[in-house]
Parts: C-alpha cells; structure tokens; sequence
C-alpha cells in the first residue's frame, strides 16, 4: 500500500475539484466511516472544507481515500477483485503506468462495484465465481495487458499496439481464466481471440476449451470461433490435444545487430542508398512529438495515394483503404499505445517515420513506417537508424507480408535470420 501512496503524491490533488465531492448520496466511491452532507447540487464528505479544497481529518482519513486513485474492485463478470485506478483522477493519466503498481502488496477490502472510468491493474482475488459475462478492455489497459505477456514473446500479436491500433473495427474485452489473461475481439460479424491466453506459465488445454465455450455463447453457432495468432510450439501441443489448426502467416525476424552495422556483400545495395540519402539531404533523425503530427499526415495521405494506384491484390486494396485508421491512432495516441516513434526530416519536413514497440524482453518490433519514396534511400535509412536506436534488443520482428509480394521482396533484401510462423486453431470436431 505504500507504494500507492507515494504514486498518490501529486500537485495535481491540491487543484482538483473532483475528490470528496459526490452527485449523489449513496456513491460507489463514498469514503468508508463517514457521512455526506447536501452542498448545493452535490454531496460533499463531512470532513472536506469546501472553502480551503482540504480534509479536516487527514491523518485518520479511511483506507479507499489513503490509496485513491486506485481502489479495489469487483470485475463486472464477478469473477475477479482487481486493483484499479479511476481514470476520472487528473492525476491518473500520469501514474496509470507506472510499474511500481504491480509491485504494491494489497489485500481484497471491501472491494466495491465497478464503474466505466476504472482501469484494471492487478488481479487480487478470485472469487470462484464463473459467468458468461466478459470485461470491457480498452485503450487505457496498456499496464494490465502487458503485465500477462511472456517475456519471450517476439510474435507482433504479443503487444498492446498491435490490437489497439485497430480500435475503430473492433470491441475488446477480457476475462482471467485459470491465471491466463483471455482477450477477445468482437467485430460485426463474429467474436474471437486475436492472440492465445496470456500467462508467464504454461496454460492448460482446459483454458483453451473454456475459451471455446466462451465464444460459442457470443457466436450463437454463426460462425465458428477461433483462436488467432498461435505460436508454433503451442499450436503442435494443442493440436496433438485434439484441437485443428491452420496455418496464417509467418513474421520476419532479424539479428538487431546485422541492422545496424549494414556490413557485408548481401547489403551492399542498401549501404549504397543509405549514403546516396546521407549525402544528398540536409536531415535529422528524431523522436516524434505532436510538433510532428501534421507533417507525418500529409505524409502518410500522399503515400496512401500512390500505394493505392499500384495495388497489386484485392488484400493489398483492402489493407490500404483501412489502414490509414491504425496510423492516426498511432500519431494521435502513440504513448498510451506503448509505441515508440522516430521521423526523420530532409530539409525540415518530414521524408519517413516509423513507430514500434518493444516484444517481451529481447525483440522489438516495427509496426508501421511511410516513407517518401521520392526520397531515395530514406526508407533504408530510418530503418537501419531504427535498429541502432533500439540495439538493446537483440532481435528487430517486422511483421508478416500479408501475402503482398512487393511486401515480402522488400523484407528479404535485409535477409532475415528466419521467419516466424503463427497458427490459427479452431475447436476440436
């Protein structure tokens, strides 16, 4: 509880007018022992001085007031009571991902109901209860979601961004089964798991039939559900289990290190661009801002454009009308998303940028990059600088081709060190 309050610490507290204040008598969020009394349109607590903004019994104020923002909850399924951090708080968007959160030792108090503004942070209790129902996951889970992921996940299906940049086509939501962090999309048509269930440690085949059930309830036999983004060792363990699977891509995995250095025959011709745009433009290489968000716009509009005269496939056609959503969501949103994102400018405006986001402990991944291809070499450039930047991990995954051969001939000139296959399963007959 300590670290909580030490996060709990902010300027912010001292201007707000949101704490203690209540618009209606019987709140959720009432704190504990004490009463409300009528303030005008609002109900305010007994021991709050409206006039000077401070608590009259501070030292003795109760635990949910000690520890607010955060404070214990039920799930909505009633399966779990989480730690959770109330997103109406000013002073959440500068904590809600701090990773000292997860590290805080918490029992489950008197854990009250939850509300559209919570965010999930920690799993406290299991109540043993089990429902149809699922929990709303939305932009703002990038702490909970990444606390399930396995640290050795180089599969781009293993980050926040990933789904997250897709937001506009698809509803989440998530429910803990066994341990193991279950995330399920919702589109028009159909529910389904985009990634399997999260967990550090190895996770059952009956997680995976619960799952199924799950979706089954959602689907009501319209379609049949499935479960995206399998790795390899986990689709053979499962199908030896009796489940079917079914190939879907493969994703591009390359030596950080080979990257960045460039050396050797087989790069030579990407050497060679890479110092045709060296020489040949007055750049820089820097860390995108919202100073840069119009400027990687109209960047992004003119190389849609012309992509879009060159589609080769009805796939590529389709990714290209939609795909521009996930960059807006990128430049608009790119901290909450957990995506790192670098531009690179030519004589003061904007020749490429590119964002990504690390994979568990050893892999970063590059998730989308445009670039102005009438800047020779800028593509090569702020790839290779992407590489030097995030070194620190020894592998760089770029993604699969999407069956785009163009796509695909581009991530083979830098000669991967071996590609990554993912599955898709389906429940057994």
């Amino acid at each position: 509880m300590e670290n909580l309050i030490k996060l709990t610490k902010q300027k912010l507290c001292a201007k707000c007018d949101i704490c203690c204040r209540f618009p209606e008598e019987t709140p959720n969020l009432k704190p504990t022992g004490f009463k409300l009394k009528k303030s005008g349109e609002l109900f305010i607590c007994e021991a709050f001085n409206l006039e000077t903004g401070r608590c009259l019994k501070y030292s003795k104020r109760p635990f949910d007031c000690q520890i607010y923002p955060f404070a214990v909850a039920r799930t909505p399924d009633n399966e779990n009571i989480m730690l959770i951090i109330d997103n109406l708080c000013p002073a959440a968007a500068e904590i809600k991902t701090k990773k000292q959160i997860l590290r805080s030792k918490l029992h489950a108090i008197n854990p009250i109901e939850w509300e559209e503004t919570f965010i999930p942070l920690k799993l406290l209790e299991d109540t043993k209860a089990r429902t149809e129902v699922l929990n709303p996951l939305s932009a703002t889970d990038l702490l909970f979601f990444n606390s399930y992921i396995p640290k050795r996940s180089n599969l781009s299906a293993f980050s926040f961004a990933y789904h997250f940049l897709w937001e506009d086509f698809f509803k989440f939501s998530w429910k803990i089964i066994d341990g193991a962090l279950c995330v399920f999309a919702k589109d028009i048509d159909n529910t389904f798991m985009p990634l399997p269930p999260l967990s550090e440690k190895s996770v059952k085949p009956a997680v995976f039939e619960r799952c199924f059930e799950l979706m089954a309830l959602q689907n009501k036999g319209k379609t049949e559900s499935r479960i995206e983004n399998i790795p390899e060792d986990t689709a053979k363990e499962l199908e030896h289990e009796g489940f079917r699977i079914a190939k879907k891509d493969e994703e591009y995995l390359y030596k950080t290190e080979k990257l960045e250095g460039l050396s050797g025959d087989k790069y030579k011709h990407i050497r060679w661009l890479v110092n045709k745009f060296k020489k040949e433009n007055n750049f820089s290489f820097v860390k995108y801002s919202g100073k840069y968000l119009n400027g990687c716009a109209d960047l992004l509009f003119n190389w849609l454009e012309e992509k879009k005269k060159t589609a080769a496939t009805d796939n590529e056609a389709f990714l290209l009308k939609n795909i521009d959503k996930a960059h807006k969501r990128a430049l608009m949103n790119h901290a909450s998303l957990g995506l790192e994102g670098r531009v690179l400018l030519a004589d003061g405006k904007v020749a490429a940028y590119t964002f990504g986001t690390p994979l568990g402990k050893d892999t970063f991944c590059v998730m989308l990059e445009v670039t102005d291809h009438n800047i020779k070499g800028a593509a090569q450039y702020i790839f290779m600088k992407m590489a030097c930047e995030f070194s620190k991990y020894k592998f760089m995954n770029t993604m699969g081709d999407e069956g785009i051969q163009s796509l695909r001939e581009n991530k083979m000139h830098y000669h991967p060190m071996k590609t990554i296959p993912e599955y898709i399963i389906y429940n057994r007959r």
